[in-house]
């Protein structure tokens, strides 16, 4: 099943071939990042800032600013908001691509720090809303305005 593939997925969930949207080149570049957190008995507020240039590829810069607060404990949410050149919405949108807001994030969280045998558990939901109707168009993202992203993350210390 997985013969002649280098590189193949040690659990291979379902079959994908390349398609339009995993065509761009591999790249690498600088990023920075800084989060200020006030904390307040069992809750928080939570300000995230991060910026991206590639160094390889297309050379574009990538800004994004997050916020996010815990008024329940163990539950927080937040928003947060992308801002590319062109250079950079070209490559991760496609052609058609336009610089500016390029998406929104509203996200969730959940903590658990009482599972069996000492562990926490960390879920994490986050809908990403692409913004600008050129970017919706471009030939990467033909039309698909939204992604949703989930994590969940056991830890046990042994």
């Amino acid at each position: 099943m997985f013969r002649d593939r280098p590189g193949f997925p040690l659990i291979k969930l379902k079959s994908k071939d390349l398609d339009y949207k995993n065509t761009r080149e591999s790249t690498w570049g600088l990023y920075l990042s800084h989060e200020y957190k006030k904390k307040f008995e069992h809750r928080y507020i939570k300000f995230k800032s991060s910026f991206h240039k590639d160094l390889n590829e297309h050379h574009g810069n990538y800004f994004n600013l997050d916020a996010s607060a815990s008024f329940i404990p163990l539950v927080s949410i937040g928003i947060g908001a992308g801002f590319g050149d062109l250079k950079n919405n070209s490559y991760v949108y496609g052609n058609g691509a336009v610089g500016g807001l390029a998406h929104l994030d509203y996200k969730a969280g959940l903590f658990i720090p009482f599972l069996p045998l000492g562990g926490i558990m960390i879920m994490n939901y986050t809908r990403s809303q692409i913004t600008q109707g050129e970017n919706v168009m471009s030939s990467y993202i033909r039309g698909k305005k939204s992604n949703s992203k989930y994590s969940l993350v056991a830890i046990w210390l042994l």
